[in-house]
């Protein structure tokens, strides 16, 4: 997939390097900015699982879906959010693949490279939730 919205990946380059906050909440906040998710309704907890970004890519791909979809309460979300979070995860791969960044997901990620990443996690979040609109 090829990356589509630059604005994006600036709002979140920019809240990385200005604001100084991590990549998961990052991606939060550019949520909130965006209008994906309301304000205040996720707050990332720290656990990173191996990369912060892709952590809190699935936590706004869910709050979207509780904000959007009348059937979560049956199940019916519940395969649109598997098929998002898959979809972000092997877009990401793809990237990586095709332009050999390197972004290791160790037990104890490495800020730097999880932060290279987070725009790019951010840009195919974007595409896959258009897909949903």
């Amino acid at each position: 997939m090829n990356l589509r919205y630059p604005n994006g990946r600036l709002l979140i380059l920019d809240l990385l390097h200005k604001e100084g906050i991590s990549c998961a909440e990052a991606l939060i906040r550019g949520a909130y900015a965006v209008g994906l998710i309301t304000e205040g309704s996720l707050s990332h907890n720290g656990n990173c699982q191996k990369c912060g970004s892709l952590s809190a890519s699935r936590q706004i791909v869910e709050a979207y879906f509780k904000q959007h979809c009348s059937q979560l309460s049956k199940g019916g979300c519940a395969e649109m959010i598997k098929q998002v979070t898959s979809g972000i995860e092997t877009d990401v791969e793809a990237y990586k693949a095709k332009t050999g960044l390197v972004h290791p997901r160790t037990e104890i990620p490495d800020p730097l490279d999880c932060s290279n990443m987070a725009p790019y996690v951010f840009d195919f979040m974007l595409q896959h939730l258009h897909r949903y609109q």
